[in-house]
């Protein structure tokens, strides 16, 4: 009876695949001839589109066919990056004044038939009427507001109205404009992009350097000028922010309650701290994890502290947790309380519910600037999510912070500008690619547990997590974008673990940084003097040696110095050399540095003849040993250590990247190229 069964079960499962397959296929087909139907059509308007014999009505009533027969075809042939392309080409055959009669045309069928507009609009704008184009574009976002299910469409398209406005020479106009959409969509790349280039421009308009005025050919007249100045003025302006965090405390001071739960917060992630830190009990955890811990607090419901897995999710097991919280909360969060005070200001309520809905830890990278205009907007791109945000720093929060460095913060939308957070978490690569690998362990492990929570299948996960952390700061700039949903819970994981990420941070702070030489031993700093019958017979013979040269006189001119040389750089090594010892020169005015013709080679010490004896510099016990044979073989004796430094146990605690830190932008640039 079992074996009937079983062939049973497996004769019905062979038919429900089997059957399953014909529909995907049946379906397959029917959209395939729906999209081939509509491609059909599209090439009969362009055909009318181009016939001046054909009245404009006429020819875009084939495009309200598209739309109006098959809504999901007609967005996918008519959406903004088909649009552009058509119009192109239309207005490059037919003439401008034809691409205009077309555009009105359209105007008159937008109601109902929305995903008209953007063809619209682009007909419009290549007909070289942006009065009508920035008309049909207000219209067009109207209609797609009021549909309902269009905010990312009406996003775009008021994205559009700004940049019709911007080629208007109406700079100072888009700009106002801009500041209101990107309040209410700060996420929205496209106008993060516009915002972009706007503040470039307006930043341009301000400069008194005539090749940065050289890249734009737009006309702005004296008001747009003035007004696109103060727009800058107003996105560089952080005072809403820093009335919103004095606001913030002052409502939390005002209650004991709030002071206690953020007193029993700050505790606990202190706590968690120490713990992954192994701090000890004098150990001093530095001010700014206080404001890292205090910002993460207003996005908590406090009414929910210390009840355990019920919480907000502000308590995490770590990286190798086998439970993490739960990250909903059921009450308000400390912002969002604010925000509905009867005595907050309406500005500052905006601000808060625009940090609750929007802020987003992540593990940012960018081209940190040199100069302090990181205040008016940097690209940054999370490593673990992919995902790119237009953002401004206070310039004292980047001072000398290395170019390839890692950012673990918060930035969050204030007055329609993404902002940072109070403190940064400055990490090298190596720590942050290790973090990114731990965050993304946690959240595949936390999808697993809603999945069953819900009685969900849920996805197979990883066995075991690597050995080796994948290079997350490269594959960033490689890898497309996270999905969303995938992106907003795993920024939710980076916010849950931002102690165990501190703490992380602080344990390779206490180990302090590994110093090796050009051929990786470790660094010590040794003299040595060597027993010597002969001083000048050994000098000779050591310059007939190839890896010796040099022969210069010691400063008070009383003996002669010898380089020990090591291995050949290579063409990366060499360029990069040179632009540190450039870049020093530079600081120190020692004037222009020529490269020197040839190969060149490590350093690996030096040998001074004075007083009749050697003496020898080297920077590892591996290199003196190397030495000490060459020289016995030479007729010297053993050598006699007279100082040894270990620069390790010299190396100040309290900042991390001690290695790695900006030499200047020709010493990085050639860092980067290679």
């Amino acid at each position: 009876m079992t074996k009937k069964a079983d062939k049973r079960r497996q004769k019905r499962r062979q038919q429900h695949q089997t059957t399953q397959a014909s529909r995907r296929h049946e379906v397959r087909s029917q959209v395939e001839a729906r999209v081939a139907a509509a491609a059909e059509m599209l090439e009969q308007f362009v055909t009318a589109a181009e016939d001046p014999g054909v009245a404009p009505e006429e020819a875009v009533s084939v495009l309200v066919s598209i739309a109006s027969d098959d809504q999901l075809v007609g967005r996918l042939l008519l959406g903004p990056e088909v649009a552009d392309g058509l119009a192109r080409e239309v207005a490059g055959k037919a003439g401008p004044e034809r691409a205009r009669g077309l555009a009105a045309a359209l105007e008159e069928r937008l109601t109902g038939q929305i995903s008209l507009c953007w063809l619209a609009v682009s007909l419009a704008e290549q007909g070289d009427d942006l009065v009508q184009a920035d008309r049909i574009a207000a219209r067009a976002v109207e209609e797609l507001d009021s549909s309902g299910d269009g905010s990312s469409d009406a996003a775009t398209m008021a994205a559009e109205r700004v940049r019709i406005r911007w080629l208007q020479g109406r700079l100072a106009d888009a700009m106002d404009e801009l500041e209101v959409l990107t309040a209410r969509w700060p996420d929205d790349e496209e106008l993060m992009a516009l915002q972009a280039r706007m503040v470039a421009r307006a930043t341009a308009l301000g400069s008194d350097d005539p090749e940065l005025a050289s890249l734009f050919t737009d006309p702005v007249d004296d008001d747009q000028r003035a007004g696109a100045m103060r727009a800058l003025a107003r996105l560089v302006d952080r005072s809403l922010l820093y009335r919103l965090r004095r606001s913030v405390e002052d409502f939390i001071q005002a209650d004991p309650a709030l002071v206690a739960a953020r007193t029993q917060w700050m505790t606990e992630f202190a706590g968690e701290v120490a713990d992954v830190a192994d701090l000890g009990a004098f150990d001093e955890i530095e001010p700014g994890v206080a404001d890292l811990a205090a910002e993460r607090f207003w996005l908590t419901d406090p009414t929910h502290l210390g009840k355990g897995s019920d919480g907000d999710g502000s308590h995490w097991d770590g990286p190798d947790g086998d439970s993490p919280d739960d990250l909903g909360a059921d009450g308000p969060t400390v912002l969002e309380m604010f925000a509905d005070a009867p005595a907050t200001p309406p500005e500052l309520a905006d601000a808060a519910r625009s940090w609750s809905r929007h802020a987003l830890y992540g593990l940012w990278l960018a081209d940190w600037p040199y100069e302090s205009d990181s205040d008016r907007g940097i690209w940054i791109t999370d490593i673990v999510t992919r995902r790119r945000l237009y953002a401004t720093f206070a310039p004292e929060q980047l001072a000398g912070t290395p170019r390839w460095a890692v950012q673990a913060a918060v930035v969050a939308p204030v007055g329609g500008v993404w902002r940072s957070g109070q403190s940064l978490l400055s990490l090298d690569p190596d720590l942050a690619d290790e973090v990114a690998e731990s965050i993304l362990f946690v959240t595949e492990k936390l999808v697993v547990h809603l999945a069953r929570q819900h009685g969900m299948k849920p996805p197979r996960a990883a066995k075991n997590r690597r050995a080796q952390p994948r290079p997350h700061g490269v594959l960033s700039d490689l890898l497309d974008e996270m999905d969303p949903a995938e992106a907003d819970l795993t920024s939710k994981v980076m916010a849950g673990s931002l102690a165990q990420v501190v703490g992380l941070a602080l344990e390779s702070q206490q180990q302090g940084p590994q110093m090796h030489n050009t051929d990786g031993e470790p660094v010590e700093l040794i003299s040595a003097v060597f027993p010597v019958d002969d001083p000048d017979l050994l000098r000779r013979r050591l310059l007939g040696d190839v890896d010796f040269d040099g022969d210069d006189p010691t400063p008070d001119g009383t003996g002669w110095t010898l380089r020990w040389l090591g291995r050949p750089m290579s063409a990366e090594e060499s360029a990069g050399a040179l632009a540190q010892f450039r870049a020093q020169a530079h600081r120190e005015g020692w004037g222009d540095i020529e490269p020197t013709p040839g190969p060149q080679r490590w350093l690996r010490g030096t040998i001074t003849f004075e007083d009749g004896g050697l003496r020898a510099e080297v920077n590892s016990r591996p290199r003196l040993e190397a030495l000490s044979t060459k020289l016995r073989r030479l007729g010297a004796g053993d050598p006699k250590v007279q100082r040894r430094l270990d620069p390790e146990l010299d190396l100040p605690r309290g900042r991390r990247l001690l290695q790695g830190r900006s030499l200047g932008p020709e010493a990085d640039a050639a860092w980067m190229e290679h």
